[in-house]
């Protein structure tokens, strides 16, 4: 079992910690007898990695917080709040398989960002922010810094509005196969995006949707890679590695060690039927 220091045993409990070198508080409300709902208050220090292990809603606010990791598991759904300026570090928990990957914040379950403050996030060996289902963002201002994937949501991602920079040794945005075999998607609804991956800036094994929202890919191997790739508004702009952007069967079979996602399929699809749209490859412009 899991050793945790004094503080984190408290902000499981939901009371108070005690102040260290800067003040540490966590609150919990009550929860119904189902224990349905989770709620709590993250701010200063918080220097053991916060676990909420429930079968609930959960919603973490963080309010000019510090904290070490996120890891929420077993509940129903997550909201993450944000309020003043905060960060969140590299994680410890979960393992290091893709399907419970290690993530400065992991969530097993639906997992929404929103708020109006900001929050830093660094994964220094790690995901950004991880969820074994789908990641929502509502609103905020994130900037996040990682060695793996920024943000990875396995059966779907949203951006609805915020202010987003992403600087990742892999992807930016990532969406891939749940334990189903549910092809993942990235929707781009709004927002401000700001990214630079070493892979691609928007990775999805399924469809991949801009509806509006100025999307910047500033460096990436590929710009947007998916099954099916539409572009209905906003402004895009990507400069690529390789290819700007590149619709691709994640099924397609691996022939003579050529890349499956470089295979034709009559399943893929480019579509652009409104906003602006510039790109700068080094491979194919479209693909």
């Amino acid at each position: 079992m899991k050793k945790f220091g004094l503080i984190a045993l408290l902000a499981l409990a939901g009371c108070a910690a005690p102040a260290t070198g800067s003040q540490t508080t966590t609150e919990q409300t009550p929860s119904n007898e189902t224990a349905s709902a989770n709620s709590r208050t993250l701010s200063g220090t918080v220097e053991e990695p916060v676990v909420i292990d429930s079968e609930g809603d959960v919603t973490v606010t963080l309010e000019d917080a510090d904290v070490d990791s996120i890891m929420i598991q077993n509940a129903k759904s997550a909201t993450i709040v944000l309020k003043g300026d905060s960060i969140v570090r590299s994680a410890t928990g979960g393992s290091s398989s893709e399907e419970d990957a290690k993530a400065a914040i992991y969530a097993d379950c639906p997992l929404v960002l929103k708020g109006e403050g900001s929050l830093t996030i660094e994964g220094a060996a790690d995901h950004g922010v991880f969820s074994k289902d789908t990641i929502t963002i509502e609103s905020g201002t994130y900037a996040i810094s990682c060695a793996n994937d920024g943000i990875k949501g396995k059966d779907g991602v949203t951006i609805q509005n915020g202010a987003i920079n992403v600087e990742s040794g892999d992807h930016a945005i990532a969406s891939t196969k749940n334990k189903d075999g549910e092809l993942g998607s990235i929707s781009i609804e709004g927002g401000t995006l700001t990214l630079n991956a070493q892979g691609d800036g928007l990775h999805a094994t399924g469809p991949v949707v801009v509806n509006g929202g100025t999307l910047t890919i500033d460096s990436a191997q590929e710009g947007i890679e998916g099954q099916t790739v539409a572009i209905h508004g906003g402004n895009t702009t990507i400069t690529a590695a390789d290819d700007g952007i590149n619709a691709s069967d994640p099924d397609g079979k691996d022939t003579d060690g050529m890349d499956p996602f470089s295979q034709s399929s009559s399943d893929c699809l480019i579509e652009i039927t409104g906003g602006q749209t510039s790109v700068t490859a080094n491979g194919d412009g479209l693909d």
